[in-house]
């Protein structure tokens, strides 16, 4: 179970339907996935001028996890 207390970092995730991924209307606030892919970062100017950076990850795979009650081994990617 996740500690309510920790910290987050969100990113925002692009996946296409297909290959390797759910039906993605099933993915609601509060479901857990696992994605699996490559991460992006971009830089970009505002209206104000300031310059800001961004991440996003290019998902390759996309896993709907069970709730927090049915607690998931950590997997190692190589």
């Amino acid at each position: 179970m996740l500690s309510k207390d920790c910290d987050n970092t969100w990113f925002n995730i692009t996946a296409w339907e297909g290959k390797n991924m759910p039906e993605l209307h099933l993915i609601g606030k509060g479901v857990i996935v696992q994605v699996a892919g490559r991460v992006r970062t971009f830089r970009f100017t505002m209206a104000d001028g300031a310059e800001r950076s961004g991440w996003e990850i290019l998902a390759r795979r996309v896993t709907i996890l069970p709730p927090d009650d049915d607690p998931v081994q950590p997997q190692r990617f190589l």
